[in-house]
């Protein structure tokens, strides 16, 4: 809506470049991967400062950022929860994870027990800046009381987003096992969920498992098949199988389809190393 999730997305795959873009393969790629519970869906009915906030954090960030502490330090009940919940949008634009954190648990513990998918949707995106602040136990933490808030509210789509995020934490912390777990049952809860089957097949290739991975996302491709990170990912596990053509017609498609965003950046130079002859060493 009005944080794009693009947005955070290329701040985590800029971090990514910056640490040597030719190792993408790692569990570090897979796991700080910034998930879209990071932007505002499905809040209860907008007031009309709330949407002056959440407009503003596009065109100036940090003035939405004190136009949100006011609110909140002069507020109370409903008005402060929105102002908390503006705070941690702000907040999470200026990549100020802890603060961000900080600000949607806040919002979270005071909404109403009866606002179940409300307190879900705060503690998912709690516990996603908690996981960016490099809080991945508090993070665990959070997103599981999320997780159950959601269960509550009978709001499945969530339930299963909530468990990718989750996943991506426990894969951070090398719990594999615990993590793909989360990822079958987010399969069952959602099974036409592309970035579920993404994550899935990420998990196995940093496993070595080519040949489930190629499953995965595949059936990915079948739901999204013209996202960018799923297409940079199939041609990842292809040039990991020994398909070095087959990766490159995948990149190659990815810069064509989408030309402008931080995908396209990485397969572009993924490219220049396979001219070079680097990629090969560096995956």
């Amino acid at each position: 809506m009005v944080l794009a999730a693009a947005t955070l997305y290329l701040i985590s795959l800029s971090s990514m470049h910056s640490n040597g873009l030719a190792d993408p393969g790692g569990q570090g790629s897979l796991s700080d991967h910034p998930s879209s519970q990071l932007t505002l869906e499905d809040p209860p009915e907008l007031q009309s400062w709330l949407g002056q906030c959440l407009a503003q954090i596009e065109a100036d960030p940090s003035r939405a950022h004190v136009q949100a502490q006011i609110r909140r330090d002069t507020s109370t009940g409903t008005e402060r929860i929105l102002a908390n919940h503006c705070l941690g949008l702000a907040s999470v634009a200026m990549q100020r994870w802890a603060e961000a954190q900080r600000a949607f648990t806040a919002s979270m513990a005071e909404a109403p027990e009866t606002e179940a998918r409300w307190r879900a949707r705060l503690g998912a995106m709690a516990g996603n800046a908690a996981f960016m602040a490099r809080e991945a136990q508090v993070a665990i933490r959070i997103l599981n009381q999320a997780y159950l808030d959601a269960t509550d509210a009978s709001a499945i789509e969530l339930q299963a987003h909530i468990l990718v995020d989750k996943a991506r934490v426990l894969v951070h912390l090398n719990e594999l096992n615990a993590a793909q777990t989360a990822i079958a049952e987010a399969k069952i809860l959602d099974p036409k969920n592309a970035e579920i089957y993404l994550l899935s097949a990420s998990l196995m290739r940093t496993q070595g498992r080519l040949e489930e991975a190629q499953e995965q996302i595949e059936l990915a491709l079948q739901l999204e098949p013209a996202k960018p990170e799923i297409i940079l990912e199939a041609g990842l596990i292809l040039m990991l199988d020994d398909k070095e053509g087959a990766a490159r017609l995948q990149w190659e498609k990815l810069i064509n389809l989408s030309p402008n965003t931080p995908y396209s950046e990485i397969a572009r130079d993924y490219l220049k190393q396979l001219e070079s002859n680097t990629l090969d060493e560096a995956l």
